[in-house]
């Protein structure tokens, strides 16, 4: 049988639903509507296998109800603290399942932007589905945790093999690059990132995938503990940032109130 396939449909003004296709078999992560994933099965002619969630923020999870009463048989993954109400594998830290022969999942809790956040490596594809928690050149916004869950969520997902694929769940990567110029307008690596995707965008293509390599040299939130990044940013917000919490609270909280400059 051929590997899987990777396919990207939008949803709402910048959501991804990433669909992985093997054969017949259909896996969906994070459909927060239904319409869709239903127009891609009734094209494709491939059935609906399993459901993985990262969290349940509506517009991650609005569709899942429609799509188990449409398929029955569907297998839903999520945290074992989500709190959605419909029968499904209840995953916890480093759960290591088989949606179906050949395809070996694991489960990787990143708690912050909610505490039921979980990400969803492949090895054998390496690929990591990332929902909110890893952004391409950014995170998501800490809705339910502090710094410190934050920087342990970065942590687990920096420590994935440097060739992983990161599919996250929205199209935030400029935004993203020009809050890191903002702070570090001097870093090649950020300022040649953000030609790509430039011209990505142009032409009406995603951003994505990143992969774990890109995002250490590009993300402020993979930077902790990378002298070129805390250094400067100390000098600029008069805090010393030389400890890990710390410098992740701050870059937090100035991505939070982050604008990007109006191009005239």
């Amino acid at each position: 049988m051929l590997p899987p396939t990777v396919y990207l449909l939008k949803a709402f003004s910048d959501n991804y639903i990433w669909c992985l296709q093997q054969g017949q078999q259909l896996l969906v992560i994070d459909p927060g509507c239904a319409a869709p994933v239903e127009k891609f099965i009734a094209d494709s002619g491939c059935t609906l296998h399993s459901i993985l969630l990262t969290h349940a923020h509506a517009d991650h999870s609005a569709g899942i109800e429609a799509l188990y009463t449409a398929f029955p048989e569907t297998l839903i993954s999520a945290a074992r603290n989500s709190p959605l109400q419909l029968p499904c594998e209840r995953r916890q830290h480093l759960d290591t399942f088989q949606p179906w022969p050949g395809l070996t999942i694991q489960s990787i809790a990143t708690p912050g932007h909610t505490q039921d956040h979980l990400c969803y490596y492949l090895p054998t594809l390496a690929t990591a589905f990332t929902g909110d928690a890893l952004f391409s050149a950014g995170c998501g916004r800490l809705f339910e945790g502090d710094a410190q869950d934050l920087l342990l969520s970065m942590q687990r997902c920096r420590a994935l093999p440097e060739e992983t694929q990161v599919y996250c769940a929205h199209e935030y990567t400029m935004k993203n690059l020009e809050f890191a110029l903002s702070l570090w307008p001097e870093n090649l690596d950020i300022q040649e990132y953000k030609q790509i995707v430039t011209k990505r965008l142009k032409w009406q293509q995603s951003s994505l995938p990143s992969t774990i390599r890109a995002e250490k040299q590009i993300n402020p939130f993979f930077n902790w503990d990378n002298p070129a990044f805390y250094a400067s940013l100390s000098e600029k917000t008069h805090h010393d940032l030389t400890e890990a919490v710390s410098y992740m609270h701050v870059v937090r909280a100035l991505r939070d109130v982050f604008s990007p400059p109006c191009v005239p």
